[in-house]
């Protein structure tokens, strides 16, 4: 029982957190992975891809990699989920092997152990999914199959925007890596991924969502309860995009 009401999918409200209206938004959090192309503030549904890959299929990797490697034996999927944000990263090359990633994690008694290389890797099962036993598109495939599914004429101003965003996007490598495997892929299309603190990745449909009410435009967008009441449920699909 409330006077008015809007609704904005996250990818869009991703991108506003950026001051933009088009690009492409892949979101990656603990259970899912999305990738969801962005035409003037319209998410395109038909060219959106989701995948059932997410943070916690790494995380239980890694549990699973320390245990069976008695590196911690009893750890449990919280110190398995610490570690993670603490140690992991990817690889790019042309760069140190463990440029800005930790090789040795203290645990809360203050204990200290050499973490395995193949720990420290774990996300790149996003590149790699059968690390994990999935059988899915690595991420830049899907990310190239997406656009492709874009009408040509607004594919240039989506591919030049991407923001990443969610929890299992902020490993340290990940833009570099990603950049590098999409121009490989698409080499005359202009890609670029927004630059960001990756910390603000988890927040950013959040932020952006804070922003669009923030505007003074906005208040002719909201769906009045005597509009809904008039015209039913079908008005809320008009009204908020």
């Amino acid at each position: 029982n409330f006077p008015a009401l809007y609704t904005a999918p996250a990818p869009v409200t991703s991108l506003y957190c950026f001051g933009r209206s088009s690009g492409l938004v892949v979101e990656s959090g603990a259970g899912l992975t999305s990738v969801v192309p962005v035409s003037r503030g319209y998410a395109l549904r038909h060219a959106s891809v989701t995948h059932p890959l997410g943070g916690k299929d790494i995380t239980e990797y890694i549990l699973g990699k320390l245990r069976s490697g008695n590196v911690l034996p009893d750890s449990k999927l919280e110190t398995a989920s610490k570690l993670k944000a603490s140690c992991c990263g990817l690889r790019v090359a042309g760069k140190a092997e463990c440029d800005g990633i930790v090789k040795n994690y203290k645990l809360e008694d203050g204990t200290s152990v050499v973490v395995p290389k193949e720990v420290i890797r774990a996300p790149e099962a996003m590149f790699q999914p059968s690390i994990l036993g999935v059988a899915m598109d690595p991420l830049p495939k899907i990310i190239h199959n997406c656009l492709m599914k874009c009408d040509s004429s607004l594919r240039d101003a989506i591919s030049r925007s991407i923001v990443l965003g969610g929890g299992n996007m902020q490993f340290p490598g990940l833009d570099d890596r990603l950049y590098k495997e999409l121009t490989a892929l698409m080499p005359r299309t202009v890609v670029s991924i927004l630059p960001d603190a990756a910390e603000c990745r988890a927040q950013s449909a959040w932020m952006g969502a804070s922003t669009l009410a923030s505007l003074p435009s906005f208040q002719s967008m909201w769906l009045l309860k005597e509009e809904y009441t008039e015209k039913g449920p079908a008005v809320l699909h008009k009204k908020c995009p």
